[in-house]
């Protein structure tokens, strides 16, 4: 056999590592952000959105609002422990756990024991923050 004619199981595998799906959820979350600012380019708007890394495996995602008195939001990514907390202002959101999957050969991401996409995790984390 080919590998075109099998998954390469071994590969996908050993990506399911805490800092590769950090990495990829952290990933999906720049491609969402940018996505956001591409889409609001030519259009006036009262929020500020950016994206800067922390340290190693921390990164954050904030918005000011414009007026008298700015306000800031921000969303807070980062590996504790084995598994990775998203925050909103330092309040815990819900935290991303991995699973290796033998059916699908695939890292199943979940949050309370639900499995989710990388789109998904980004909606849930920064949804608010970008339209609320």
């Amino acid at each position: 056999m080919t590998n075109g004619e099998r998954p390469n199981w071994v590969e996908a595998r050993g990506n399911c590592t805490l800092e590769g799906t950090f990495e990829q959820i952290m990933a999906s979350i720049r491609y969402d952000v940018k996505c956001f600012d591409k889409m609001h380019e030519r259009k006036p708007r009262d929020r500020t959105i950016g994206f800067e890394n922390g340290c190693l495996h921390k990164a954050t995602v904030w918005s000011r609002k414009a007026g008298p008195t700015p306000v800031d939001d921000t969303v807070s990514v980062h590996i504790a422990g084995q598994c990775i907390r998203v925050c909103r202002n330092r309040e815990h959101l819900f935290t991303v756990d991995r699973e290796w999957n033998e059916q699908t050969l695939t890292c199943d991401l979940k949050i309370s024991g639900e499995v989710y996409s990388l789109w998904q995790i980004s909606q849930k984390a920064i949804g608010d923050l970008l339209f609320g």
